[in-house]
């Protein structure tokens, strides 16, 4: 699990198959794909032997298959990604009807179900396959704070006034309202909008075949919007006509203080309780899905896109948007940004969506697969950071599909916006990340090598295979 995240994150890292248990300086750097192979001849071993039954939070057999599936794709092994997803699903089916308490709630839907604690508690749901898990009472636990980092900073004081331009949200209204309809905190929590939607998100892989689907703005209740809040400062109450109102844009609100202040959010994923608190609200502790059967189909219908198979490619996908209430797509609907659509549909604030983009541009690298969404594009491992050399510092489309795909539709980097802290800016060589400066240098016996693009990549050396012994030195 932690590997295959390093291989996207840095590409080639070096690699331990064994616990050390004193000092070592003399770590090398190993070929990211020696590392993938390896990956997979373990995991071909855990999915034999792993137990499919386990207590919740521990590893399952359909979970090593998830990620067996996912290293098998890095490889180009579409095939066996389909088959051992199809053994999956046929073992863990969606769930497709409501199933929890929350059923009797006025303004929810299956998704809030599906996302709810009490799902990822109720054994009876058969389509969590892996969880991190988080208990009161229990040691060890942690609050999820999934409300405060993914909702808005809506009690910003300076940033939401009243039209009349006073300062309009407290996280405690009036003491006579505390838990009402205006008690913002105790329905939505409190947020600081750390971990922001883009456009992309809120509204653009939202068309006419997801008016009805459950997982959007439209789905009923499954989203909130600014203007669904309330002006609640206790210091209004008696005093203004917008006490107990809903809010109204500012009309002068600036750029800065709308990225994090004022946005929609998919409500239904992320809401989480904290029956502990009764103020400031963050979010409580739950389980958290790491991998669940919605994923694996949309996996095994990406191994079709890439296999040339539109229709099936279709068919997969719409397993997961028909239980959404979205009309189906189409064969000819097919191409990666629909995969990709899709994934930002079902795997909001579960998915690592860095570490999966990076993925596919190294498969469209490696395959050679012409980019249908850029024209037919094709991209090459050699220069998948870039260039190199002293002019790696490039912005410019064609190198790889991570930075195309967001300069596309990250309407944060490609407007280059502007926050109080500094600008949204990428390069082609940020498809990875710059290998701590300190890990290098304190590997005196050793070389770690710097990714292309970062100071101190023209020391690198060629990378190990795993199997290779480390050169002495």
């Amino acid at each position: 699990y932690r590997y295959y995240k390093l291989t996207h994150q840095f590409g080639n890292v070096p690699f331990l198959d064994r616990e050390y248990t004193g000092p070592k300086l003399d770590f090398y750097s190993y070929d990211r794909w020696s590392i993938l192979e390896q990956l997979k001849k373990d995991l071909e071993f855990a999915y034999q032997w792993v137990p499919e039954k386990v207590d919740r939070g521990r590893t399952s057999k359909a979970a090593c298959g998830v990620l067996l599936m996912k290293v098998s794709m890095c490889l180009g092994e579409f095939d066996r990604a389909i088959e051992v997803g199809k053994e999956i699903v046929a073992n863990h089916p969606l769930m497709v009807s409501r199933f929890t308490s929350n059923k009797e709630k006025p303004n929810t839907n299956l998704m809030h179900d599906l996302h709810s604690v009490e799902a990822k508690m109720d054994m009876s749901n058969t389509e969590g396959l892996m969880y991190v898990v988080s208990y009161q009472d229990v040691e060890g636990r942690d609050r999820i704070q999934s409300m405060r980092n993914a909702t808005p900073y809506w009690a910003k004081g300076a940033a939401i006034v009243t039209p009349d331009g006073q300062s309009g949200t407290a996280i405690s209204p009036a003491a006579a309202d505390k838990e009402t309809e205006i008690d913002n905190d105790f329905h939505v929590g409190r947020g600081i909008g750390c971990c922001r939607p883009n456009n992309f998100l809120q509204y653009g892989i939202w068309g006419e075949k997801e008016k009805n689907d459950l997982r959007s703005p439209n789905g009923l209740g499954s989203w909130r919007r600014m203007e669904d809040l309330y002006y609640n400062a206790p210091g209004l109450k008696g005093k203004s006509e917008w006490y107990g109102k809903h809010l109204v844009r500012p009309v002068n609100m600036s750029i800065s203080d709308s990225v994090r202040c004022w946005f929609s959010w998919p409500h239904y994923k992320i809401f989480v309780p904290d029956p502990t608190k009764n103020t400031d609200r963050s979010g409580g502790e739950t389980p958290w899905y790491i991998y669940r059967s919605a994923e694996v189909y949309l996996l095994m219908g990406e191994c079709y896109y890439w296999k040339g198979q539109a229709q099936e490619a279709a068919d997969m996908l719409n397993v997961v948007r028909k239980r959404a209430g979205a009309e189906p797509l189409l064969a000819s609907d097919i191409n990666i940004g629909e995969v990709l659509a899709e994934r930002a549909r079902e795997l909001y604030y579960e998915e690592n969506r860095h570490v999966e983009l990076v993925r596919i541009a190294y498969t469209f690298a490696k395959t050679g697969k012409p980019c249908e969404v850029f024209g037919g594009r094709v991209y090459k491992l050699d220069t998948f950071s870039g260039p190199g050399g002293t002019g790696s510092n490039v912005k410019e489309a064609g190198y790889n599909f991570w930075y195309d795909w967001l300069m596309k539709v990250n309407n944060f980097f490609h407007d280059g916006t502007e926050v109080a802290n500094g600008k949204y800016r990428i390069s082609v060589h940020h498809v990875l990340w710059p290998v701590p400066y300190n890990a290098i240098k304190t590997n005196t016996g050793g070389v770690i090598n710097q990714n292309i693009g970062y100071s101190g990549a023209e020391d690198n050396i060629t990378p190990l295979k795993v199997g290779e012994e480390a050169p002495v030195k």
